[in-house]
Parts: C-alpha cells; structure tokens; sequence
C-alpha cells in the first residue's frame, strides 16, 4: 500500500526525505497550455460528441484546459492519449482518472511535508544505513521509476 511505504521512506534520512519531496513536487507541474491543448484536440478527433460548433469548442476547451491545469502534465498527458472511450469524455470521466492517477503522488507527498515538520521523535527517523538506504530507494524506484537515485546524507 502507497501509504504505508510513504511513511516508511519519510522514516528515513533527512537529506532523501527533502530531495525525495523536491522531486515529487516537480512531478505534480501541469503541463503547458500547448501540450494540453494538443492532447485536447488529438482526443477530440478520435471521439464521438466533442463540442463542433466553433464558439462552444473554444469555451469547451478553456474550461477543460483550467481544470486539467491542478493535475500533473504527464497523467494528463497519459490519460489523456489513453482514452478508449467511444464519446468525448465528461469533466468527471476524466477527474475520476486523474484523481486515481495522481492519488499515490499526493500520498508520498503528505507523508513527506509530515516527516519534514516534525520531530525526530515524532517522525521516529532511522539512522543512515546502507541498508535503510537501499529500502527506500527501492521504495523510491518502484513508485518512481524516472526520479534520480535518494541522495546520501
């Protein structure tokens, strides 16, 4: 469960658990308006019942583009080109997806701020060692796999 590992990595050193944090954040960036607007109109070719008229597409994408703005480029992006649907999906079609998409990111990243703020005795933090190293790196590269190796303390 990505909750319990989360709170397993934010045990760990705190120089990992920063790097570690810094990462994810970067992770959770949006997209830019032209990426997402790309993957909009790619979507809207291959389905069914996207907005034709011209004035309702605009407005129709506008909307799609603010909400898409509070989820991570490359779920977006996933999601997006990963759609199977015969129809233009609904907003809610897709923050499902999304919101099940970014969930475990955001999970880590709680777990994380949580260990950053509080006490050593709180966060009950382990001491470096090669082994808690290389059990929060796997942690880190199974949920990760594109993030850059747990930096030593």
């Amino acid at each position: 469960m990505a909750r319990d590992e989360a709170r397993l990595v934010a045990r760990g050193p705190r120089a990992g658990i920063a790097a570690l944090t810094r990462d994810i954040e970067a992770a959770m960036a949006p997209a830019t308006e032209d990426e997402t607007t790309a993957d909009l109109v790619r979507l809207s070719l291959m389905t069914k019942g996207a907005a034709r008229d011209e004035d309702l597409a605009e407005l129709q994408l506008a909307a799609y583009l603010e909400n898409l703005r509070a989820y991570p480029g490359d779920l977006v992006r996933e999601v997006l080109r990963g759609w199977r649907g015969t129809f233009w999906p609904s907003w809610g079609e897709l923050a499902d997806e999304l919101d099940k998409a970014t969930a475990p990111r955001r999970v880590w990243l709680n777990a994380l701020r949580w260990a950053a703020v509080c006490t050593d005795d709180e966060a009950e933090h382990e001491p470096t060692t090669p082994e808690s190293r290389a059990r929060m790196q796997a942690l880190v590269e199974r949920h990760f796999p594109a993030l850059r190796r747990v930096p030593a303390e």
